[in-house]
């Protein structure tokens, strides 16, 4: 069963996530697809690992990092995190520019299917570690009813303000 939470948010407002994700103990992010089958941890979460501003990530815990599972894209040459058997929390940056922001996401997927058909549960520490995240969310951002989304105190100022911002959900 996956858990998502929506939310809208500045460069500013995800900085303080960050620091809110934090609080829940280390974490790094992954490059959504990494140049390698194995993913390395970035320094940030503001450029991938071609260096290119970046919208597309994964969080895990360090501890993780080996067991996350990745496939080639063959015709297109490139590797992909597989977040239905990795444990890891899939984050979906805003796209925003001078009076717009797009929704995006943190999503789990907390279990999958062996092939006898079994189900498993990823490791508990993690599932822990990913409530939090979850949870830390939920707590520092406001819950917009009409949005169906999380809002950012610096995105909800950039709407009430005279520049009155978009929040778009595409």
């Amino acid at each position: 069963m996956g858990q998502q939470v929506n939310f809208y948010l500045t460069s500013g407002d995800m900085t303080g996530l960050m620091r809110e994700f934090a609080k829940c103990g280390d974490f790094v992010t992954l490059d959504s697809r990494p140049l390698q089958s194995r993913p390395r941890p970035l320094p940030s979460i503001e450029y991938d690992e071609r260096g290119e501003p970046g919208r597309y990530f994964y969080l895990t815990r360090p501890e993780f990092v080996a067991s996350v599972k990745t496939y080639k894209v063959e015709h297109q040459d490139y590797w992909h995190i597989d977040d239905g058997y990795s444990p890891v929390i899939e984050l979906i940056r805003c796209f925003s520019n001078e009076r717009l922001i797009r929704r995006g996401r943190l999503y789990i997927i907390d279990h999958y299917y062996d092939e006898d058909g079994q189900k498993v549960m990823k490791p508990e520490s993690f599932l822990h570690w990913a409530k939090c995240v979850f949870a830390s969310a939920k707590k520092t951002l406001k819950y917009d009813a009409t949005l169906g989304a999380y809002v950012g105190p610096d995105a909800s100022a950039r709407v009430q303000g005279p520049e009155k911002w978009v929040l778009e959900s595409v």
